[in-house]
């Protein structure tokens, strides 16, 4: 009996330690019926750019020099509205400064996930942030 309780035991840790882990999105949307938004509209969105990345984008200036006045950042936001990725073309980062703006985005607040079908879905969200030089640089 001992050993068929320790020989199942053994085998539920192995199964569970091997399992494939859930992922959060199965696809990912660019094309939806209706966008990803931010809570309060793109008014709140530029808050959140003036307050919380400003002194991102000023930490890499003064850490990395790495001077920031355009780029464009891709979100792929949840079905639940939770920022899973933030990706950064057409500008070049020092890898310090990709990971603090990174981070900063990964803790947004909850957004309005895309809806595709009638259905809260994964997606991209594109978002041009250009032609700005923040306050310390």
């Amino acid at each position: 009996m001992k050993y068929f309780l320790f020989l199942s035991i053994c085998l539920f840790s192995f199964a569970s330690i091997h399992a494939q882990p859930k992922r959060a999105c199965d696809s990912i949307y660019r094309e939806v019926d209706s966008l990803a938004s931010y809570p309060g509209g793109n008014d709140e969105l530029i808050k959140f750019m003036n307050k919380e990345m400003r002194d991102a984008f000023n930490d890499c200036y003064h850490h990395d020099s790495t001077m920031i006045t355009g780029m464009t950042i891709d979100l792929v936001i949840s079905n639940k509205g939770k920022v899973l990725e933030a990706t950064f073309t057409d500008v070049e980062l020092a890898p310090g400064c990709r990971d603090r703006l990174r981070k900063k985005l990964l803790a947004m607040k909850t957004w309005v996930p895309a809806r595709h079908k009638g259905v809260a879905v994964c997606s991209h969200y594109a978002w041009l942030v250009g032609g700005v030089l923040w306050e310390d640089q």
